[in-house]
């Protein structure tokens, strides 16, 4: 099958509705669908801008390069100004359609056939600019979008990076193999150990075929998988062997390179992060860099018993009181409190204005607005801030009549904070 094409109109001609030559006709250029105008070219480099208008020669003939992925709207006159017709949703067609390439900023000085990266702003550099990647660090390899520059590109001004397709003037690549982000900007064929982001293929010993994979959901290393797996994740360790990890998107399941299935472990199989982890033995985080176990803002609650499922310190409630005795204005009343799983350990501070007393009756006094209803009844200690106990007050569960209510014991005009505290158990799911 040929491969060949027929040569493009190397001009325009502007023709009236007659089919008559407009001389010296006039080709407004703007943005498509507006009355912004658009630059186009007279040379293909783009280094001579086209006047706005564009006047035609004597023979309605005209030269106009537009740029790569630009839609514009034409507007044709006469050279007396009358409006012949409007043009509108004109693309620019890339002269080279084999590859896929993007004009970009050079945050430091690059070199062609360097693997490049688009910077986010991690590591000091500037968001928006493309710097030389490597694999030291995550955000220069496998988190942010990645390509290969076809020419050199000073520090601070704008060149190409291919995306998607062919880059040649390399020299003794190994034909076949698979090329990854090195150090410095450096395509290499040796995978690394860490932050793995493959760039393409080389199909010559002079070219690549850049073909970057997808940037993971998680900044470890990207190895390719045994057949049917995908790309995915790390090493893992068995015990003292190191084996590699690949995910299964067929089955959402983390495998080792044997195919063996990771028992325990569920994946998403849109995002690839861990769902679920059920650990056969000691689930160890010492060792990790914080060794901290982080819970959402908003709890999961699980019917499960056995389930840790919430954990939230520094909370605050809101007391309400009933039946509290003030010898003169209002009592301020502070509830605190911190869930751990199914427990709620919790405070109450009971302030009388200054000057003033509080006194409370046994079995009438009550406070509500705990945070979840205990499962069960249980009492709680209550002394002043002259360590005086006043006894305990009862905290009713979801089977008592008053399921919630905290009553408190009797005190009689005490001029100080009186503080309750107590532990409680919330049912599964509560």
């Amino acid at each position: 099958m040929s491969t060949l094409t027929i040569t493009p109109t190397p001009f325009q001609t502007v023709f009236d509705d007659a089919g008559a030559i407009v001389s010296g006709a006039l080709v407004y250029t703007y943005l498509a669908g507006t009355s912004t105008p658009a630059t186009t070219y007279a040379d293909v480099n783009g280094a001579t801008p086209n006047a706005n208008p564009i006047v035609a020669d004597s023979a309605g003939r005209y030269t106009a390069f537009l740029a790569p992925g630009t839609s514009y709207k034409f507007l044709y006159e006469t050279a007396a100004g009358a409006t012949l017709r409007t043009a509108d949703n004109i693309g620019g067609v890339p002269a080279n359609s084999a590859g896929v390439d993007v004009v970009g900023t050079a945050g430091e000085a690059l070199t062609a056939g360097q693997a490049v990266y688009l910077s986010d702003g991690s590591g000091s550099k500037t968001a928006g600019d493309w710097y030389k990647a490597d694999n030291t660090n995550a955000y220069s390899s496998t988190t942010n979008l990645v390509g290969v520059v076809t020419a050199d590109i000073a520090s601070g001004a704008t060149g190409t990076v291919r995306l998607q397709g062919s880059v040649t003037g390399f020299s003794s690549l190994s034909i076949g193999s698979t090329y990854y982000v090195g150090t410095g900007g450096s395509v290499v064929t040796t995978q690394p150990a860490v932050n793995t982001r493959r760039i393409g293929w080389a199909d010559t010993t002079s070219s690549v075929v850049v073909q970057p994979e997808a940037t993971s959901p998680v900044s470890s290393q990207t190895i390719d998988g045994p057949t049917g797996s995908d790309p995915f994740l790390a090493w893992a360790l068995a015990g003292t062997t190191k084996a590699k990890v690949w995910y299964d998107h067929t089955n959402a399941l983390l495998t080792l390179g044997s195919g063996t299935a990771l028992s325990g472990l569920t994946v998403d199989p849109v995002t690839g992060y861990v769902q679920n982890l059920i650990a056969g033995a000691l689930l160890d985080v010492s060792t990790s860099a914080a060794g901290q176990i982080k819970f959402p803002a908003t709890s999961n609650l699980s019917s499960n018993a056995n389930t840790i499922d919430a954990y939230a310190a520094n909370q605050t409630w809101t007391p309400v009181a009933s039946a509290l005795t003030v010898s003169s204005g209002s009592a301020t009343l502070t509830g605190t409190y911190l869930r751990v799983g199914r427990l709620i350990f919790w405070t109450l501070k009971i302030a009388p204005p200054a000057g003033q007393t509080t006194s409370s009756a046994g079995g009438t006094t009550n406070v509500t607005g705990l945070p979840v209803t205990p499962a069960n009844d249980t009492v709680a200690p209550c002394v002043d801030d002259g360590l005086v106990s006043h006894g305990n007050a009862l905290l009713g569960g979801a089977d008592y009549a008053y399921p919630g209510y905290l009553y408190t014991p009797t005190w009689t005009t005490v001029a100080s904070v009186v503080e309750l505290s107590g532990v409680y158990q919330v049912a599964n799911g509560s």
